[in-house]
């Protein structure tokens, strides 16, 4: 009777062990929302090298935490924009650079601020706070 007891105790374990394991959903692609398998072959050299996944549904890329891994085209990409970016606010804190205090405060507190780009908005951040002003959003 005892062993009775213990086997089917045994396997009532195994069986919530089971269900745990392969019904319950792996962690959500950070792009597209789709469950990623527990289990699966690896898809190429980088998934059985390091670990990860590529997800079925928008092959995206993402690391064994859950991450998307960004490739090296976009990262040198992000890189020349953000010198790109730099290079640009230089540029504008030259043309500015004429300008009084007074005259960037105003432009900088005119109403029709969200016609600015961001860049231009950044050069006379720079301007004002290189002269020791405050910037109206401080």
């Amino acid at each position: 009777m005892m062993l009775i007891i213990i086997g089917s105790s045994f396997l009532f374990i195994l069986a919530l062990f089971l269900i745990v394991l392969f019904y319950y959903p792996g962690k959500p692609c950070p792009c597209c929302g789709h469950h990623l398998p527990k289990f699966r072959p690896s898809q190429g050299e980088r998934e059985r090298i390091y670990g990860g996944w590529t997800c079925p549904k928008c092959n995206c890329e993402i690391d064994t935490l859950g991450n998307i891994i960004k490739r090296a085209e976009e990262k040198v990409a992000d890189r020349l924009n953000d010198d790109q970016r730099e290079q640009t606010i230089s540029q504008i804190i030259e043309k500015f650079s004429s300008f009084s205090t007074n005259e960037l405060v105003e432009i900088f507190d005119q109403n029709n601020r969200r016609d600015w780009t961001d860049e231009s908005l950044e050069a006379i951040r720079r301007l004002l706070i290189s002269r020791g002003e405050k910037t109206p959003e401080q």
